[in-house]
């Protein structure tokens, strides 16, 4: 309820209505913080309601969605994706001037937190394993290196994600507060193991969508509202009222869709 009325009031990151929302004592100190919470203290309800059969309109949701997309030209999945509101960029200040060492163990960290694997990758490479992260081919820190920061989140939260296979991209969009531009943050993941992270453009976000299977392509529904792209539902007799609920209500939607992807 708390997070529901944060949503409806506009009101992102505000220290003073999150400690009058949750307490001085709850730690958090973002909108981000309380949804991650959130996320850990709901997976065993989440596991229960989805034995329930609870949560099959909320799966059954994205496919449809994703076919509308998917079936458009590029052009037109171009135009869909500049509709997107600008407070759906999430701001992040690009991390610069660290060393290799100090930009590899934000990505550790992050990594130990969510407790999943950094792929060793080619040992034959000099930016293999956690240096994937940070360094460019040649042994330099690359481009990337600056968003290692944003890992847990475009992880947790994603506004796209596409499977092929058993690798698996999570897509995040960002607005980067140096440069006053956006970003396409990409976490891509082997075989459950985190094995690389970089900045893609609009024109390869488009490609990966149309090259995406079906049931593979799940997208955040703030965004697919944004773009105006709506999923048709018919209610069937294994549907229970919480279905219903997170029909009508785009932030427990989203939410669960958060749990979901989280659990995936």
């Amino acid at each position: 309820d708390n997070l529901e009325k944060l949503e409806s009031r506009n009101i992102d990151n505000s220290q003073n209505f999150i400690d009058d929302m949750f307490g001085k004592r709850s730690g958090y100190e973002t909108v981000d913080d309380i949804t991650e919470a959130a996320i850990e203290k709901t997976r065993p309800m989440y596991e229960e309601m989805e034995g329930m059969g609870d949560l099959a309109l909320v799966k059954t949701e994205t496919a449809p969605s994703a076919e509308q997309l998917k079936n458009m030209s590029v052009d037109e999945i171009k135009g869909k994706l500049q509709q997107i509101k600008p407070e759906r960029y999430r701001e992040v200040t690009p991390q610069t001037g660290l060393t290799p060492d100090e930009y590899a163990n934000i990505v550790q960290q992050q990594a130990d937190e969510l407790g999943v694997n950094i792929s060793k990758g080619n040992p034959e490479k000099v930016n293999n394993g956690v240096m994937h992260f940070v360094l460019n081919d040649k042994g330099n820190i690359s481009n990337r290196a600056p968003f290692v920061g944003t890992l847990k989140n475009t992880y947790l939260n994603p506004d796209f994600t596409i499977k092929y296979g058993n690798d698996k991209n999570y897509i995040k969009l960002l607005n980067n507060t140096t440069l006053k531009k956006p970003e396409i943050d990409n976490l891509f993941t082997k075989n459950n193991e985190f094995y690389s992270k970089y900045q893609i453009k609009p024109s390869q976000l488009v490609d990966k969508i149309k090259r995406s299977e079906i049931d593979n392509l799940s997208i955040n529904q703030n965004i697919l509202n944004d773009m105006g792209i709506s999923p048709s539902l018919e209610y069937t007799n294994n549907i229970s009222p919480i279905a219903r609920i997170v029909k009508e209500n785009d932030v427990i939607a989203d939410t669960i869709g958060k749990v979901k992807r989280s659990l995936s």
